[in-house]
């Protein structure tokens, strides 16, 4: 598996051996972009999204602490590499992976490394775990409740107060609950409330068709037209990873 990193190092000398050691040790490692200022952190992390960010703190404008509050931390691993001994709290308050003196040794450079992909490894398998736990939802149904996966249902269709379940495995379900019910219980991932009268799973989208508002055409062949003001949206929730 490799992994993006991103560089926050005003001085040349400290990001090549940085980089050096990356190379060496954690090749699965690719740094995709090198900071050397306060306000080059936000907009690097926003555009690259790494899992891990090696970050010096005294920075020619300012110091990189300042800014963490207006970071989403928990979307990455944190490993400070400082000429200082002075922030260690700061780092620990920072939730950071490690904090480590400058210059770098090697040593303890890998055993932060390791900490932080095991940390990313462990999110990685508790957010599956989560999406495996939540992937079903229950349908009532006239003689009780019949439970279905979530990930089979390829749209679901108002129909005045009820609702019509198209799946992969099964004729179409007509649910005695309304469309909104499904657009609340439906992983938000997935499902999207494209027009008053559908929501579709993305994943059996096959294309968008331009228009006036545009409408979205199903792998079964079927059209849904979009509302006014969901195209962006729409487009915007297709493209993310």
């Amino acid at each position: 598996m490799n992994y993006t990193a991103v560089v926050i190092e005003d001085n040349p000398v400290d990001a090549e051996v940085l980089h050096d050691y990356l190379h060496k040790y954690f090749p699965e490692i690719q740094i995709a972009a090198t900071g050397q200022t306060v306000s080059s952190i936000k907009p690097l992390i926003e555009e690259h999204r790494p899992q891990i960010v090696f970050m010096d703190i005294d920075l020619p404008d300012g110091r990189s602490l300042e800014i963490l509050d207006c970071l989403h931390t928990e979307a990455f691993q944190l490993i400070f590499l400082t000429s200082y001994n002075i922030f260690a709290i700061d780092a620990i308050r920072a939730n950071a992976v490690d904090y480590i003196v400058k210059p770098v040794d090697a040593v303890l450079l890998k055993k932060a490394v390791l900490k932080a992909l095991q940390r990313i490894q462990q999110s990685a398998e508790s957010k599956a775990d989560v999406a495996t736990a939540s992937r079903k939802i229950s349908v009532p149904v006239a003689n009780g409740i019949v439970f279905i996966d979530s990930a089979k249902i390829i749209r679901a269709e108002a129909d005045g107060s009820y609702t019509l379940l198209i799946t992969t495995d099964a004729k179409p379900m007509l649910v005695s609950k309304p469309l909104v019910h499904f657009e609340r219980e439906l992983p938000k991932e997935d499902f999207m409330r494209v027009h008053d009268s559908f929501v579709v799973n993305r994943h059996f989208v096959a294309s968008y068709v331009k228009g006036k508002t545009g409408s979205v055409v199903m792998t079964d062949g079927f059209i849904c037209n979009l509302s006014a003001g969901k195209k962006q949206p729409f487009l915007d929730w297709m493209n993310r990873p």
